[in-house]
C-alpha cells in the first residue's frame, strides 16, 4: 500500500481506456507465449508488463500502467531486434554457404 496509490486516473478509469488497458493485457500474453526460451529476458519483461498493468488496473494507479506500457514498448522492441538479428544471421549463413 505504501508504493500503489490512485494516481493519473485517466489512465485506469472509463470503458475506452479499461478496454484498451485489456487489449494490452492480451497483448502481452501473447508476446509471453514467443518461442524465444533460451534468451534472456524473453519472459521476463513481457511479464512485468502484464504485473505492471494488472496492479495498475486493480489498483487504479496510472504509474504503473504506464511503467506497463513502457515495458510492453520495450518487449516490442526487443523482439524486434532479436528478429532483425535473426533475419541477418540467416542471411549471413545463406551467403557464406554459397547460395
Amino acid at each position: 500500500d505504501k508504493v500503489v496509490s490512485p494516481r493519473i486516473l485517466a489512465l485506469t478509469h472509463g470503458a475506452t481506456i479499461n478496454r484498451m488497458n485489456g487489449l494490452l493485457l492480451v497483448l502481452g500474453a501473447i508476446l509471453l507465449m514467443a518461442p524465444f526460451g533460451l534468451i534472456p529476458f524473453s519472459n521476463t519483461i513481457p511479464a512485468l508488463a502484464i504485473l505492471f498493468l494488472a496492479v495498475g488496473m486493480l489498483q487504479r494507479d496510472g504509474i504503473f500502467v504506464l511503467l506497463g506500457y513502457l515495458a510492453l514498448i520495450g518487449t516490442i522492441v526487443y523482439f524486434g531486434a532479436l528478429i532483425g538479428a535473426a533475419i541477418l544471421a540467416g542471411q549471413g549463413l545463406s551467403s557464406m554457404l554459397g547460395s
